[in-house]
């Protein structure tokens, strides 16, 4: 019999590709300035670096900082987000095309887990065995979006957004 929090998972993972809390330009978040204090840490965290280079191959991570323990999909994590840049145009990355296979794993309190790599590029041509051709993005600012389910009995979720930015 499936669970319902399985249902629960596979409802967040389809929402997924719809918009939802996309930061536009003026709505970019800007890190603290020195001495001042962070805005609240979430229960699950983006481990993303404020700018990379064009083409930069990527670790992307989570880290749990709260009490519970949090689901993701362990076969295809890039499933787990939203891809956008500032006009709030929505792309899907190499990682992140068949969603279909799902590995649920959980992250537990103060663990912090490599999801996957990025050359942070785009998919431009999709196949039924994946993505056939890329793009590396270009200069700009971009957002990654995602819903957690927390792995308790209530329905708890946390919706994580982490901006960064691509240079030259």
């Amino acid at each position: 019999m499936i669970s319902r929090r399985f249902y629960l998972y596979l409802l967040a993972c389809l929402m997924a590709f719809v918009p939802a809390g996309i930061a536009l330009p003026e709505d970019t978040p800007k890190a603290p300035a020195e001495g001042e204090q962070k805005e609240e840490e979430k229960d699950i965290q983006l481990m993303l670096e404020e700018s990379y280079k064009v083409g930069e191959k990527i670790e992307v991570k989570i880290k749990n900082n709260s009490r519970l323990s949090y689901l993701y999909n362990q076969k295809y994590p890039g499933c787990e987000f939203t891809y956008s840049d500032n006009t709030g145009r929505e792309f899907f990355i190499p990682n992140a095309i068949h969603c279909d296979k799902v590995v649920t794993v959980e992250i537990r309190p103060n663990e912090t887990k490599k999801l996957f790599e990025w050359k942070l590029d785009e998919c431009t041509s999709d196949i039924f065995f994946g993505c056939n051709k890329t793009q590396s993005l270009p200069e700009g600012t971009y957002t990654m979006s995602g819903t957690f389910f927390a792995n308790t009995e209530e329905e708890e979720f946390v919706e994580v957004s982490e901006t960064f930015r691509i240079i030259k």
